[in-house]
């Protein structure tokens, strides 16, 4: 159990608050709205896309150029799981149909065992997409 920056005790799967009982403030609202305005955009993509997804999605984005293992350890799953996520993500899925389009594997000009996960283009029109969604004010 650990206290994050937002006063928040979290164990897994468990968020506890002093203030949990409180109503929410206009900009919690806002900024609830903006992530709901968020997900529907992505359930614009893929209508049953996954947090996991998500997250990988997202974590390519703050942190391109890294490797699958990278972003695993960061994400804090195991490897199956994002590497099922940025398949999915990227030109063809898991089972060799068509993906999403949004992430790119490279090889590592540093480690040609590696490969390094990028965003294409819509990938980065997506991200741009979503950081302009989260920064707006209602």
């Amino acid at each position: 159990m650990y206290r994050n920056d937002h006063g928040f005790t979290e164990a897994k799967g468990r968020v506890e608050s002093a203030d949990a009982d409180k109503n929410l403030s206009r900009e919690d609202r806002s900024a609830l709205e903006r992530l709901l305005w968020v997900m529907e955009t992505l359930r614009g993509i893929k209508p049953n896309m996954p947090v996991h997804m998500v997250s990988a999605f997202i974590r390519v984005a703050i942190k391109e150029g890294k490797s699958v293992q990278e972003l695993t350890k960061d994400a804090g799953v195991v490897q199956s799981v994002m590497s099922r996520c940025l398949l999915d993500l990227g030109p063809r899925d898991r089972s060799g149909g068509p993906g999403l389009g949004l992430v790119e594997h490279k090889l590592s000009p540093m480690n040609f065992k590696e490969r390094e996960i990028m965003l294409t283009r819509k990938g980065v029109a997506l991200a741009r997409k979503i950081a302009g969604m989260l920064a707006q004010r209602k």
